[in-house]
């Protein structure tokens, strides 16, 4: 049986199982699963001018990078969080999103374009259809 951490989690057993939980049930799943919590502290409405930014979880930030090319361009990369994606902005602006391909070593991510960055720590070689790579670095 699965654990019931939150009310989210109560509410996807209950539509996986499809038994309808009554009021009743669901606050006491919620009592109960939150009354064993090491950290529980007491719920209150606390006044939004003592709340600060920094007491808020926050989401893991894109990484960005302007790498310098061979060529003499600047080819800036925007990494996602989760780095299943990376969106590259040519020179006009145009912007290039590319998603992640398995490798053995380092990275590399393309489109269905011709288009494809595939690196290793400091280095990445820059594809544009046919044409030759060309070897970027961060500086």
């Amino acid at each position: 049986m699965r654990k019931v951490k939150t009310i989210d989690d109560a509410l996807a057993l209950e539509r996986t199982l499809m038994r309808p939980l009554t009021s009743a049930a669901l606050l006491a799943t919620a009592v109960l699963t939150l009354s064993g919590c090491d950290t529980m502290k007491r719920w209150t409405n606390p006044d939004p001018s003592t709340v600060s930014e920094t007491a808020l979880p926050k989401k893991p930030a894109p990484v960005g990078a302007i790498y310098k090319c061979d060529n003499g361009d600047d080819l800036p990369v925007l990494f996602s969080d989760d780095r299943k994606d990376a969106m590259v902005t040519l020179n006009s602006g145009d912007a290039i999103s590319m998603y992640n391909q398995p490798v053995a070593s380092g990275f590399a991510y393309s489109d269905s374009k011709g288009y494809a960055i595939r690196g290793k720590g400091r280095e990445l070689l820059w594809y544009v259809g046919n044409r030759a790579p060309v070897r970027c670095v961060l500086p």
